[in-house]
């Protein structure tokens, strides 16, 4: 289960109710733990953790309830970072210690605008059209923020959809300027 998804906060207080006192019999992922049937391959487990894996790709990245899919950025962490040439993780961008940094920053809505936008265009279908959130997310959609970037100067992330803050080089810290400012 990822974090702050339906199947994790499916359980009221975190207590799967007991069915056998007359209660509703509990359904995975409503009232009980959404349960999933996992095959491993032990013998392919080191090369996948060494790989960006398929997974952010195919389901996204949920964060405060928000999904957002990191296809371009997997591409540009491959691109920049190398892939896999064999074994279980195959044309997947690698993760090894020179590269684990690039691959931290590119899948945030917080270093990666496009997916800052995208996470804003999920929030504006929840609260509506007149919050401001579509102009917020088309504000924020610049260039990424790679590793190299990092180790010139000192970078500052722009506002997203991850925290309730909306920060910019003419703004400081304040927490809550989006739930405030955009309903």
């Amino acid at each position: 289960m990822q974090h702050d998804t339906e199947g994790e906060t499916a359980q009221p207080g975190g207590r799967v109710t007991d069915w056998r006192d007359g209660r509703a019999p509990p359904e995975p992922g409503r009232n009980a733990p959404a349960v999933t049937l996992v095959e491993r391959d032990y013998t392919a487990v080191a090369d996948r953790m060494a790989a960006f894996g398929p997974l952010a790709e195919e389901c996204g990245v949920t964060v405060k309830g928000v999904t957002v899919t990191p296809g371009p950025e997997a591409g540009r962490v491959a691109t920049r970072c190398g892939a896999a040439t064999r074994g279980a993780a195959l044309g997947r961008p690698l993760l090894d210690a020179d590269n684990m940094c690039e691959a931290i920053l590119a899948p945030s809505g917080t270093t990666t605008g496009r997916l800052a936008a995208e996470g804003f265009g999920h929030r504006a279908d929840r609260v509506g059209s007149g919050s401001g959130l579509p102009e917020l997310a088309a504000s924020v959609a610049e260039r990424p923020v790679v590793f190299s970037d990092t180790q010139e100067r000192p970078v500052q992330v722009g506002a997203s959809f991850e925290w309730s803050d909306k920060e910019a080089p003419d703004r400081g810290y304040s927490p809550f300027s989006i739930d405030t400012e955009h309903n």
